[in-house]
């Protein structure tokens, strides 16, 4: 079940002053979502979790020192994002350095789609789906990953714009094309009555 923001903000409040139990909430709570994120940033499932667990080593270590009032999804979303990008120069440095490196990294967004993230199990539905699919994958890197933090991870356009680094109203726009060019590019397809579902599917 979802929590609401004050349930969040009260379950943030109590790990901050030491509740190990409230770590522990909060690791199993959105351990999943926060690696779904990060398979979006990069291609490499051990440097993810790495990444993660650091994380929420980091936290656990200087929790005495975070403020109290966060949105916790908005918040862990930020460092991971800022721990990716700092993995992501690293491994450049080291490419540039070296011919052979162990990580693979595209720098990208990437939407990731199967069985198991889609939640769509029927065979008829899943080849419906494809011309969505493969229209999405088109889209600019920074447009799907808007359509991912807003649809996905229900962050705010607020919050989507300080994790981007963009304006709430290039936030909003960035958006508003994306799903138009969808809508543009499947007129004549029957997917376009899906794009109902991003939410469940990016």
């Amino acid at each position: 079940m979802k929590k609401s923001l004050h349930e969040d903000y009260s379950l943030w409040k109590c790990f901050i002053h030491g509740d190990d139990d409230a770590f522990a909430s909060i690791y199993s709570g959105y351990i999943d979502v926060l690696y779904a994120y990060g398979k979006r940033h990069l291609d490499d499932e051990d440097l993810i979790q790495d990444c993660i667990q650091d994380m929420f080593i980091d936290l656990c270590q200087y929790r005495a020192r975070l403020s109290p009032d966060v949105n916790i999804k908005f918040y862990l979303f930020s460092v991971l994002k800022h721990r990716i990008n700092r993995c992501q120069k690293n491994i450049k440095v080291i490419e540039q350095e070296s011919s052979s490196y162990d990580y693979q990294s595209s720098g990208t967004f990437n939407l990731c789609f199967s069985a198991e993230e889609s939640l769509i199990r029927a065979e008829e539905t899943t080849e419906c789906l494809k011309p969505l699919i493969q229209e999405m994958n088109l889209l600019p890197s920074r447009q799907k990953e808007v359509l991912y933090l807003r649809f996905n991870a229900e962050l705010e356009y607020e919050e989507i714009a300080a994790l981007m680094k963009i304006s709430v109203s290039s936030c909003r726009t960035m958006l508003f094309r994306a799903v138009k060019q969808l809508r543009k590019r499947l007129e004549n397809s029957p997917a376009k009555n899906l794009l109902m579902l991003l939410h469940i599917i990016i």
